[in-house]
C-alpha cells in the first residue's frame, strides 16, 4: 500500500480522505475544502456532503454515490471512496470522513481512518452498517468514476455562506 494522506488537525478528516480518494495533494484540497483546521463548530460545518460535491466539482473530478451494500460486497475501488461514518453513542454529533480501504479475507471492510494516531480499522460487515447507518446524512462516494456532479444553486449557497461566516 502506498503512503497515504493524515490528518493534520482534529477536525480535517475531510480534507485527508478527500486527498486520499482524488490523488491530489492535501494542499490543493485545502483551497476548496476551507477552514477545517479551526475546533468546533466552523469546522463541521465546512465539512458536509455538500461541501464534498462543490470541491469536487471546482476541481473537475468526477464522482458517484454509493451504498454501504456495494462497499460491503467491495464493489468500490480503494481509497478512491470516501464514506462518512458515525459514532453509535453521538451518531448526528460525532461524524468522520474515512476512506474505504477494501475488503479482509475474512469479509471485514478495512477503514482507513486518515488520523496518525489510528490510522486503520477493521469492522464487520455488520457494524460498518450500524457505523454507515447511525445517525443522519448517511453519505458514500467513489472518486474517479461516473461523472463530475455539478451542484445546485442552493448546495453553491450553503458552500459559500458556511465558508464565509
Amino acid at each position: 500500500m502506498q503512503p497515504q494522506v493524515l490528518m493534520r488537525y482534529t477536525l480535517d478528516c475531510g480534507r485527508a480522505c478527500a486527498a486520499n480518494a482524488t490523488g491530489l495533494s492535501y494542499e490543493t484540497i485545502s483551497r476548496v475544502l476551507p477552514g477545517q483546521e479551526h475546533e468546533g463548530v466552523k469546522a463541521n460545518i465546512r465539512d458536509t456532503m455538500i461541501h464534498h460535491k462543490v470541491a469536487l466539482w471546482k476541481l473537475q473530478q468526477p464522482s458517484k454515490i454509493v451504498t454501504d451494500d456495494e462497499i460491503i460486497a467491495g464493489k468500490c475501488q480503494p481509497f478512491k471512496t470516501c464514506v462518512l461514518v458515525h459514532s453509535i453513542n453521538a451518531p448526528t454529533l460525532t461524524q468522520h470522513w474515512v476512506n474505504f480501504a477494501g475488503v479482509r479475507f475474512d469479509g471485514r471492510i478495512i477503514l482507513w481512518w486518515n488520523d496518525p494516531e489510528d490510522k486503520e480499522r477493521y469492522v464487520t460487515p455488520k457494524e460498518f452498517k450500524s457505523m454507515y447507518r447511525t445517525g443522519s446524512l448517511n453519505h458514500a462516494h467513489e472518486v474517479g468514476v461516473g461523472k463530475v456532479r455539478e451542484p445546485s444553486w442552493w448546495e453553491r449557497f450553503i458552500y459559500w455562506f458556511t465558508v464565509k461566516i
